[in-house]
């Protein structure tokens, strides 16, 4: 029954955001009804009625009339309305120029404030300019160069210019990540494996940190045909094993397995994230589930130990250790609050609040407790 009181409450709480972002005018009151829709001669967007009769719909996110061009109910001024075509769902073109359409929202206001991010393209050539891909990539070419969210960027041969996926495109020379080339990479092998991970002949690649040292791709160096993908974000080979696109060092890639929230272990040894959990017994250690918990796990044992993330626990018995959300655990004698023994707190009384908020987040017959310190009595 506790389970069932649970989603129940979630549901309620979806569906509390979902009145208010339609309220807010954030998501339409019918999804099918988003963007520009024309049928049986009635105009719409956002399920709203368009009275205007000179309204010509171009695709979902465009359309004009005579007055001017449109993207979603923004405005885009100075376009040559006879000549406004859509290529997708973000670009568009005139005779003279192109356009990258989208919206931003801002962080601390997220749901309730928008506003568009109109971006001309003025040194384009028109006549050649296409879309690429599937209209979410964000990659377009003309006859000179690639371009990415209506950014330009050098490629070898634009006229061969094709998107591999919504990360990559090549020519018949190079592989492009964005805006950057994917030194080395093989143009006819390249594929992606997921959303994280590419591969061609060679090479192994990860994407998707952005730093400027490595144009936000890294080679993970492996042997490229005994490479595997596991849990996100864990591969291996037949020599070692890896965490997002560190070699795991000490690792051994024949017995590796993922133990789950950046655990691991093979036959020698335990690992959190890409370091060794010094003393941990691999073939007893396990996490320590809190099945009536909405937190992360964090603890695990072995036979004789029990640790929080990277770090071993002093005198505890393993045995009868139990983690019970939000930080805290129990081995019957004492209540921890991550490695600290909460002071004084009861462990036959004691209980998590998961759903609290405010000044506490467990309590026991006798006190409350917030982060494992004992709180203040209220007056």
């Amino acid at each position: 029954m506790k389970d069932n009181g649970i989603i129940i409450f979630f549901k309620i709480i979806r569906w509390a955001i979902k009145t208010v972002l339609v309220i807010f005018g954030i998501i339409p009151l019918s999804r099918c009804g988003s963007g520009y829709k024309e049928k049986n001669g009635k105009i719409t967007f956002n399920g709203r009625e368009i009275t205007d009769k000179n309204y010509i719909v171009l695709n979902d996110q465009f359309a004009k009339n005579d007055s001017g061009a449109y993207y979603k109910e923004y405005s885009i001024h100075d376009a040559d309305i006879k000549t406004f075509v859509a290529l997708d769902k973000h670009y568009a073109k005139d005779t003279n120029i192109a356009y990258y359409c989208d919206e931003e929202r801002e962080g601390q206001n997220y749901y309730l404030t928008k506003h568009s991010v109109i971006i001309k393209i003025r040194d384009v050539h028109s006549a050649s300019f296409i879309s690429l891909g599937d209209g979410y990539s964000g990659y377009a070419k003309d006859n000179k160069r690639g371009y990415i969210k209506g950014v330009g960027f050098p490629v070898k041969d634009a006229a061969t210019l094709t998107v591999i996926d919504g990360q990559f495109v090549k020519d018949k020379y190079q592989v492009y990540y964005r805006q950057a080339p994917v030194k080395g990479a093989d143009v006819n092998s390249f594929r992606s494996l997921n959303n994280c991970y590419a591969k061609d002949t060679n090479r192994v690649y990860f994407y998707g940190y952005h730093d400027n040292a490595n144009n936000g791709i890294h080679e993970i160096h492996c042997n490229n045909a005994t490479f595997s993908l596991l849990e996100y974000p864990y591969g291996k080979d037949n020599e070692t094993a890896f965490y997002v696109y560190t070699k795991i060092a000490g690792s051994d890639g024949g017995s590796f397995l993922v133990v789950g929230n950046n655990f691991s272990k093979d036959k020698n040894h335990v690992y959190f994230k890409t370091k060794i959990l010094n003393g941990a017994d691999a073939a007893s250690f396990m996490i320590i589930p809190h099945e009536e918990s909405l937190d992360d796990i964090n603890y695990t044992k072995d036979k004789d130990h029990v640790f929080y993330n990277d770090k071993m626990f002093g005198e505890v018995d393993a045995a009868s250790f139990k983690a019970l959300g939000l930080g805290y655990a129990t081995d019957g004698r004492h209540i921890y609050f991550h490695t600290s023994i909460v002071k004084n707190a009861d462990p036959a009384t004691f209980k998590v609040n998961e759903l609290s908020y405010g000044d506490t987040d467990a309590e026991d017959a006798a006190n409350k407790y917030l982060e494992g310190k004992k709180t203040a009595p209220e007056r």
